[in-house]
């Protein structure tokens, strides 16, 4: 054993420095092979793709974040109107269109070769939104995470004679209860708070009334369907 790391060591060192220097690639720079206007520049650049007619599509943080080169270089257009924070990554598909991500936005997009909006996936102010564009008529979309969904949805229930009968939608830990039997509460106030898929989950009483009955408290796990609260 003490002869064999010494023989293992020594037969690994050519891999070792073929590692260090990479095999060779077909590939060298060319200096000043973009042909930008003068003045201009890329910024940051983050992301770079190829189209189908081999014309080169780079995603930057500069003032025109889609610059598309033709292979010589020469620029055939520049996007200056590009609704992303912060550039990431772009991609060509198949149709040509143009695909980016914006780092900073938690944004995705999607556009025709000549810069039109199809479709976009991410936040909206502080709402998640998917815009996308049919026959030439635009649909917003709202985007929620299914938890929350649930919460907003199927968190009250209306009972009889007006009484709004609330239930856990989904299982989960009970960590606060704002109410108490005999409060008044309106639209919009806060009930109690459920942790579920490790994140806070709010609920508010969808009309006005008394509170009746309050089934949970801090702590307790609840499975869908239990009651938590009445109000009347």
């Amino acid at each position: 054993m003490r002869l064999l790391f010494p023989l293992i060591l020594v037969s690994a060192l050519p891999g070792l420095a073929q590692l260090k220097s990479g095999p060779p690639l077909p590939y060298h720079a060319v200096e000043g092979w973009a042909k930008l206007p003068a003045g201009w520049n890329f910024g940051e650049t983050s992301g770079v793709d190829v189209d189908k007619n081999d014309n080169v599509w780079v995603f930057n943080r500069g003032a025109h974040p889609v610059v598309q080169l033709n292979k010589s270089g020469r620029m055939l257009q520049a996007w200056p109107d590009v609704p992303a924070k912060s550039s990431h990554g772009i991609r060509v598909d198949a149709d040509g269109n143009i695909w980016t991500i914006d780092v900073a936005g938690h944004r995705l997009m999607k556009f025709t070769p000549a810069g039109a909006l199809l479709m976009f996936i991410g936040s909206v102010g502080g709402a998640a939104f998917l815009v996308v564009e049919v026959l030439d008529e635009t649909y917003g979309i709202r985007v929620e995470e299914a938890t929350r969904h649930a919460v907003r949805t199927r968190g009250a229930a209306a009972g009889g004679d007006g009484e709004q009968v609330v239930k856990a939608p989904m299982p989960g830990q009970v960590t606060h209860v704002a109410v108490r039997p005999g409060d008044l509460v309106a639209a919009g106030d806060p009930l109690l708070v459920i942790e579920a898929m490790k994140m806070q989950n709010e609920f508010k009483a969808r009309a006005g009334g008394t509170v009746t009955d309050v089934r949970v408290s801090a702590g307790q796990a609840v499975n869908p369907g239990d009651i938590l609260l009445i109000i009347k």
